[in-house]
């Protein structure tokens, strides 16, 4: 990227950090809790450990999880994560290269990140700055550059495990599922919104994974198509019952990443097409294509944000979305491959 460029994005991005603190947040009866928790990071990088603010998505998470032994291999610095989302925080709190992790509500974390005196002081970074430094780069690229590791450096991978395994089972069972004949659907996303495929397209996939000879469950908090099962779980839980399905299908979306990284499972993901409502509701994610052309758009997304890649495996199946009788078949086909 040019280096003018950076600075301007960098810019920007800390002049966002301002406004959000500015517009939404008063400091009145936080003011305390804010001093404090500065007091605990001085403290800290005082006594030689590192923090760093954590807010990222799940992709970013995952990657990041996988490199933090060879990152504090070279900064030989225990690390200390302040996270202001739980899901991260859980996947980060799992790792054992990470010294600790702390969660904190929006205003503490926006403060402490639009202040740039305090974080430069005390070399205090901010993961969520990654989309703002690296220009042109996908997720795994993204986080080596930010963490200043050579791209050949391997990751080293821990498992992401449900403290209530036996539960998990139990209602896997109870929901009438068959363990590795069953494929765990996700429906929607937040990067892309809930209409990368229509209802239509759920009702006809579930209709011809029954008579291909397996069970389905969504991932869900209420019924998406009558009379099939749903489930809405922690992200700790979401891998090993992803394990007990045997298979995934589902919208692009971070979740994909985390069952991508801490399981094995097949897994298929589905991109949006150019006649997405997703490239009209945000402009952002075309700016970030380079392009708005719609089609190169998709195009774009489906080279630069796949899971195979990111998970660093091979069965795993990513296309566009087209004929939505065409794409049930071309999931079911890929069921049945080994």
């Amino acid at each position: 990227m040019n280096e003018n460029h950076q600075s301007e994005r960098v810019i920007a991005y800390r002049n966002m950090l301002r406004s959000i603190v500015e517009q939404n947040f008063t400091g009145t009866g936080q003011d305390a809790r804010i001093s404090e928790f500065k007091k605990l990071i001085e403290s800290l990088v005082n006594s030689n450990y590192e923090v760093m603010l954590f807010h990222q998505g799940l992709g970013e998470t995952c990657v990041f999880a996988m490199l933090v032994k060879a990152y504090k291999e070279k900064t030989k610095k225990p690390l200390v994560i302040l996270a202001l989302s739980n899901s991260r925080a859980e996947i980060l709190r799992q790792c054992p290269y990470v010294d600790s992790v702390m969660n904190c509500d929006e205003e503490i974390f926006y403060t402490i990140a639009a202040d740039m005196e305090f974080r430069e002081r005390l070399q205090i970074g901010n993961y969520w700055e990654l989309h703002y430094l690296y220009e042109g780069a996908n997720m795994r690229e993204k986080v080596y550059r930010y963490l200043g590791l050579p791209a050949h450096i391997p990751y080293t991978g821990y498992p992401l495990k449900t403290a209530e395994f036996p539960a998990l089972c139990q209602l896997f069972s109870g929901l009438g599922l068959q363990e590795g004949k069953t494929v765990f659907l996700i429906p929607s996303a937040i990067y892309y919104g809930n209409e990368v495929v229509s209802h239509f397209f759920w009702e006809k996939l579930t209709e011809g994974l029954k008579e291909a000879g397996y069970c389905a469950v969504f991932n869900a908090p209420e019924e998406v198509v009558a009379g099939i099962p749903h489930v809405y779980l922690s992200i700790e839980n979401v891998p090993d019952f992803s394990r007990l399905c045997g298979n995934v299908v589902g919208v692009r979306t971070g979740l994909l990443d985390v069952i991508g990284v801490f399981s094995d499972v097949r897994i298929q993901a589905v991109y949006p097409n150019e006649s997405c409502p997703v490239w009209e509701e945000n402009a952002g994610i075309l700016e970030e294509s380079g392009t708005n052309d719609k089609k190169a758009a998709a195009l774009f997304h489906l080279k630069e944000k796949t899971v195979s890649e990111l998970a660093d495996r091979e069965n795993i199946f990513e296309f566009i979305h087209g004929e939505e009788e065409d794409d049930v078949r071309k999931i079911i086909q890929q069921l049945e491959r080994v």
